[in-house]
């Protein structure tokens, strides 16, 4: 699967589905309270934030460029951990907004 990719100044919500081993949705059923946990593995370039039902997860670029920096999302469900839901994100330049300037060296005249 590719890397999803978002921009430096996007969040997007990504939904929490529990499947079965053969990858089938299983409906119905919740993740156990509190255990639902969402991080980076560079945490320092994302803000993540769980959703108080534990049904969504908001992953939040903090401006940095990053290439396959990977989202893990652990939770339980009657106890048991299940194995954890990873998705690696690419961040990448949004639209121009601004002109910079860098000054060279100064010579003389």
């Amino acid at each position: 699967m590719a890397n999803f990719v978002i921009t430096d100044s996007q969040n997007v919500d990504l939904t929490l589905a529990i499947t079965d081993a053969a990858g089938n949705a299983i409906t119905g059923d919740v993740l156990d309270a509190g255990t639902v946990t969402a991080a980076f593995a560079d945490g320092t370039e994302w803000t993540v934030t769980v959703s108080a039902d534990q049904t969504t997860v908001n992953a939040k670029a903090n401006g940095k460029l990053t290439v396959s920096d990977l989202l893990t999302v652990n939770g339980s469900q009657n106890g048991v951990a299940l194995t954890p839901a990873t998705l690696a994100f690419d961040v990448t330049t949004g639209t121009a907004t601004a002109i910079g300037l860098t000054p060279g060296t100064p010579v003389a005249n």
